[in-house]
């Protein structure tokens, strides 16, 4: 699809992010989410998980199947969610703060 202009109005209508994606490499979509303070669901073994995983903003889904899928598909529509803590979490992956993260790697060099 590529670049969307106001994808972030659409975000308000949105009461979870579903990523079942076999390959995602850093997995946008749901830092996109948490800045909106929509909570996400993606399976356990995607690559990007160790790196936006948060108690507060995700569930993962340990298995493949459609049972466990359905199971905790459900476990996250029924969950109350609290917005401002996960738009708090995504603030960790604004543009300002990666580029300070790179700028004080690149002063250590």
């Amino acid at each position: 699809m590529g670049y969307c202009e106001g994808i972030n109005d659409y975000w308000q209508y949105a009461d979870l992010n579903v990523l079942f994606s076999i390959n995602d490499g850093f997995g946008l979509s749901i830092i996109e989410g948490y800045m909106n303070g929509v909570p996400s669901i993606a399976f356990t073994d995607l690559d990007a998980i160790e790196d936006v995983n948060a108690a507060e903003a995700m569930i993962e889904i340990p298995e493949r199947n459609l049972n466990t899928v359905v199971k905790f598909l459900n476990r996250a529509l029924s969950r109350e969610w609290n917005k401002l803590e996960i738009e708090e979490f995504g603030k960790r992956f604004s543009i300002e703060t990666m580029a300070k993260q790179y700028v004080d790697i690149y002063k250590k060099i």
